[in-house]
């Protein structure tokens, strides 16, 4: 045997031997997971095997002995894919060619058919998997290259990703990113295409974390607005607030509801020449009436809460103006007949009028004859304000201005509307308050996705009650209609008053007309620039009304102030922003657009349930229309467990998502 012979054969037997051994170790390992070894026993077998596997890659020649560490290579990788630890098929970016070049790879052993200039993708994307536990294999395939490792080690996933970003990040035009990643392929020697396609994931999903921080943000602000409460001791006097608060309690209803029902009745009271004259300079006019709206699913308690405020204490006014009524029309009949018998022809003593003081169904032009035939004002009542929009226009065909009229109303402007006949209404005062309840979905139909054009909705003062459960006292009650019926007289019979600030509440109030106005001009929502626009009207509004509800609840004996002082306005500054948190809160939850509405249902049927929900306990939540699918909704229990609003457990199908009551605290 020559020299050369022996040297191959002593090379051949070297390399079977280690062959043999790698073999040997590769079916330990294979062993040890089939006998379901610690995770961390298998991890220091799978550590020392690629060692074995680096040290016998690296003292070969790639180039004639391929095959061999090919096997090799595949055996390490499949021990590897076997207990799940790598996905080489799912790899990001990866073209179908490549999919079907790894798979021959490492399935069917066929690198030995195929050319080496055709496999070496292949192994550089292995490389890319598998990380640097096989750093001395690929030196080896390198060197068989003419190349070094320290070179493409520069190259590694994370480098090329903080590269991308970094393109991502620049004012590229289209034209100079493609040079850019073109430039950068050239360097890594990663293929442009697929820098192209991991490019475009990137972007993907920067533009996703800015979306979801926008709606982390949309979704913290409605938190805040659901969280944000009135205390009613600081706003009403102690001898009102502690029974609208017990009845709160027992209803287990926010007390804004019972304090802005209040609001919306007391405003109905007074004379329609009663004003506030906000600003001298400007002679800038503010009536007393209010648009309150409770909004609540059915079955909320809204009812019981407008027949308690509102209904009953009035139906005792009522009363007591049927009697007056009936006596003031003998009295006339009885003058009427006197003079006629005296002078068949003389002018009759003009019919006294019965006072409404609140009314449930009307027409738009009834509305508005009604508010200009009386000198008080009154409350328009409804379990259902969606029936007062419905019915305007409805007996002009839709063409008429019910709605401008109505609108109208808010600012206490009085009409003239001229028929064929002549003049119909000529009125120059009225004083129409509005307080009625909507449930959300339907609020959402009306306003949902709209620009507020003319401002209709940003007139209202609405207080979003969510879903809770109330509690029936058996021991107790209150007083209340009795109270506030005799609150409701002491203001009705006041005289038409025009009120004004102090100078204190002066200069307050002009602080914050100014703060609001800042606002509006700054706000890129059309809907909220319009609440912005008039909520300095509704701090003078609320303050004029707090102010008469202070001297009724208080000695009545002396006459009532026409200065409000900061006692009224500071409670009325602090009920308009809780106005424009509740609007900001409504106009968030309504956004066809956002992800918003729907994470914001999931977190509400998660805090109102107390526990782990799933997939299928979202979805009737939702309209058909707008249901999401199962799947869907678990990527939504994600997001929001990555927003850290609360957890989740378990996999797939099997996914929950818990709100945490710690989050809400926040």
């Amino acid at each position: 045997m020559t020299t050369n012979n022996i040297a191959q054969t002593q090379q051949n037997s070297a390399t079977a031997q280690k062959n043999i051994e790698s073999n040997l170790l590769a079916r330990q390992i294979s062993e040890a997971c089939e006998a379901q070894r610690s995770k961390e026993q298998f991890e220091a077998e799978i550590q020392m095997y690629v060692q074995v596997v680096g040290q016998y890659l690296g003292s070969i020649e790639l180039n004639r002995e391929f095959p061999l560490a090919t096997e090799i290579l595949v055996m390490a990788i499949r021990e590897l894919r076997w207990k799940g630890r790598l996905s080489a098929l799912n790899v990001p970016g990866m073209t179908e060619t490549h999919k079907l070049r790894l798979e021959l790879l490492l399935y069917h052993h066929e690198a030995d058919l195929l050319e080496k200039t055709q496999l070496r993708a292949e192994i550089e994307k292995a490389y890319q998997i598998f990380g640097k536990g096989f750093d001395r294999a690929y030196d080896a395939f390198l060197c068989s290259e003419g190349k070094t490792n320290s070179e493409s080690q520069k190259w590694t996933a994370s480098v090329i990703r903080e590269e991308l970003e970094k393109i991502a990040h620049q004012n590229f035009s289209e034209s100079d990113r493609k040079l850019t990643i073109s430039q950068l392929a050239q360097e890594s020697r990663w293929p442009v295409s697929q820098l192209n396609s991991i490019y475009a994931d990137i972007v993907a999903e920067l533009d996703e974390r800015d979306s979801q921080q926008t709606t982390k943000a949309k979704i913290e602000q409605i938190l805040q607005a659901n969280q944000s409460s009135i205390n009613l001791s600081e706003v009403l006097p102690e001898n009102l607030a502690r029974p609208l608060t017990q009845l709160a309690k027992w209803m287990n209803l926010q007390p804004e509801v019972c304090l802005v029902s209040l609001l919306g009745t007391v405003s109905s009271l007074h004379r329609t020449d009663t004003e506030l004259l906000a600003a001298t300079a400007t002679d800038y006019r503010l009536s007393p009436n209010l648009f309150i709206g409770l909004v609540a699913e059915s079955s909320q308690k809204k009812s019981p809460i407008l027949k308690a405020i509102a209904t009953k204490p009035l139906g005792l006014l009522h009363r007591d103006e049927c009697d007056r009524y009936e006596q003031e029309m003998a009295t006339w009949k009885e003058a009427c007949k006197r003079i006629q018998s005296e002078d068949k022809y003389a002018e009759m003593p003009p019919e006294p009028q019965k006072r409404v003081h609140w009314l449930q169904r009307t027409t738009g032009e009834a509305l508005l004859r009604q508010a200009g035939r009386q000198q008080h004002g009154m409350l328009y009542l409804s379990d259902e304000l969606k029936a007062l929009f419905g019915s305007l226009n409805s007996y002009r065909g839709g063409r008429g201005s019910d709605e401008e009229d109505l609108l109208e109303l808010y600012d206490g402007s009085g009409a003239k509307t001229l028929r064929a006949e002549g003049l119909r209404d000529d009125t120059d005062k009225t004083c129409l308050g509005i307080l009625g309840a909507i449930q959300p979905e339907i609020l959402e139909k009306l306003i949902g996705g709209k620009d507020d054009g003319n401002g209709k909705w940003a007139r209202f003062f609405f207080v979003h009650q969510p879903n809770t459960a109330s509690t029936l006292p058996i021991s107790g009650g209150l007083n209340l209609t009795e109270m506030l019926a005799g609150l409701y007289r002491s203001i009705s019979a006041l005289p038409a008053i025009e009120y004004q600030f102090d100078s204190a509440a002066q200069l307050r109030f002009k602080q914050a007309y100014d703060r609001v106005e800042q606002l509006r001009v700054k706000e890129p929502n059309q809907s909220l620039r319009a609440v912005y626009g008039k909520t300095a009207g509704r701090i003078g509004k609320i303050a004029l009304n707090l102010h008469v509800i202070r001297w009724a609840m208080g000695d009545r004996t002396q006459p009532i102030s026409h200065e409000i002082g900061m006692d009224s306005l500071l409670p009325a500054i602090k009920l308009a922003n809780f106005a424009i948190q509740q609007i900001k809160s409504l106009y968030g939850q309504f956004d066809d657009d956002s992800l918003a509405p729907h994470l914001m249902k999931i977190l509400n049927l998660a805090e109102s349930k107390g526990e782990w929900i799933k997939a299928r306990d979202v979805q009737p939540t939702f309209t058909k229309k707008q249901r999401p699918s199962a799947d869907q909704v678990r990527q939504h229990f994600v997001t929001l467990a990555d927003m850290g609003l609360g957890e989740i457990q378990g996999e797939g199908r099997n996914l929950q998502f818990c709100f945490c009551q710690h989050f809400r605290q926040r």
